[in-house]
């Protein structure tokens, strides 16, 4: 019988995945909203993040040309760039982002 321990790495991997989906398919539907937003979203849903994960989270997404953010007054404004919006979609993917739940 195969290990079936906890895995903490696996579990934040999935959590990660999951969020990065989130917030890529709230940036499809709204083209750009702020961080603060983003972090009582994901919250709401059972996503919960810290604002520095958060922080790592929309960084990683800005490097892989997701997402272009900019700093306005207190607010870090993020915005939807078009490989994000077809990921959200489930047009392409990344294997670090958990792919939509397309319907039938």
């Amino acid at each position: 019988m195969s290990n079936l321990s906890n895995r903490p790495d696996q579990f934040e991997a999935i959590r990660i995945a999951h969020q990065a989906r989130e917030i890529l398919r709230i940036l499809n539907h709204e083209r750009s909203t702020n961080s603060q937003i983003l972090t009582s979203w994901l919250g709401s849903i059972g996503l919960g993040i810290s604002r520095r994960d958060l922080q790592d989270l929309l960084d990683r997404l800005e490097k892989e040309a997701l997402v272009r953010s900019e700093k306005i007054d207190n607010f870090r404004v993020i915005h939807l760039r078009q490989l994000g919006g077809e990921i959200a979609s489930g047009i392409e993917s990344l294997d670090w982002i958990a792919k939509p739940e397309l319907p039938d």
